[in-house]
């Protein structure tokens, strides 16, 4: 699945809303959900869908965040309240994130390799204000470094 027919399904499920969106609105959600799951497109459709599953779900609640962003600002209009909207996307979005953390929580370690990434750099530790070098200071002694080697 390329993220053009991802775009396509979702558009199909949320059917009259959709209309509430423009396309590049579909593509930053689609790209929010990829950069959460670690996934990359094509998506091939095995393990029963589970990717497609997923992202489908992360682009769904991006969408709603979006709804939810622009419906904030229409809580109070003369003195009727208009937070009901809000009020159900931020619910909505509190439910999709829970069931996301949920699942992340649950996997197993070697179906995790795509969601919570692997960082591979230079090993070097700068301290956060300073930018002192700490790589070889006592607190990092224990770590690994990684360090190419003479012939790379």
């Amino acid at each position: 699945m390329t993220s053009g027919e991802l775009i396509t399904r979702i558009q199909q499920e949320l059917k009259g809303l959709s209309s509430k969106f423009e396309a590049v609105d579909f593509t930053n959600a689609v790209s929010d959900a990829v950069a959460e799951t670690g996934w990359a497109f094509p998506v091939v459709e095995t393990d029963n869908g589970y990717k497609v599953k997923w992202l489908k779900q992360r682009t769904i609640r991006n969408l709603y965040f979006m709804l939810r962003s622009e419906s904030a600002h229409k809580f109070k209009v003369e003195g009727i309240n208009l937070q009901h909207r809000f009020d159900h996307y931020q619910k909505l979005i509190e439910s999709m994130d829970e069931e996301w953390i949920s699942e992340v929580e649950h996997m197993m370690p070697d179906d995790v390799s795509g969601i919570a990434g692997v960082k591979i750099d230079a090993g070097f530790v700068y301290e956060k204000h300073t930018g002192r070098d700490l790589t070889y200071s006592e607190t990092y002694q224990n770590t690994t470094i990684v360090t190419p080697s003479v012939e790379d």
